[in-house]
């Protein structure tokens, strides 16, 4: 009788495929994300943006 059952070599690519895909998505969702809230920040002025009269080189919340 032959054996019946899922390949080893298909089960691990698959779940390296999913994993790639999952991660991606993940990124990309998280990177959207930062990007929107800046957005809303600056928009709202809570993030403070430096100029040449500032004490502070970087952008800080107010």
């Amino acid at each position: 009788m032959a054996k019946t059952g899922p390949k080893q070599g298909i089960t691990q690519t698959m779940t390296f495929a999913g994993l790639a895909t999952f991660s991606s998505i993940f990124l990309i969702g998280a990177m959207l994300l930062t990007w929107a809230v800046l957005v809303y920040l600056r928009r709202k002025a809570i993030l403070d943006m430096p100029n040449h009269r500032s004490s502070h080189a970087v952008p800080t919340p107010e």
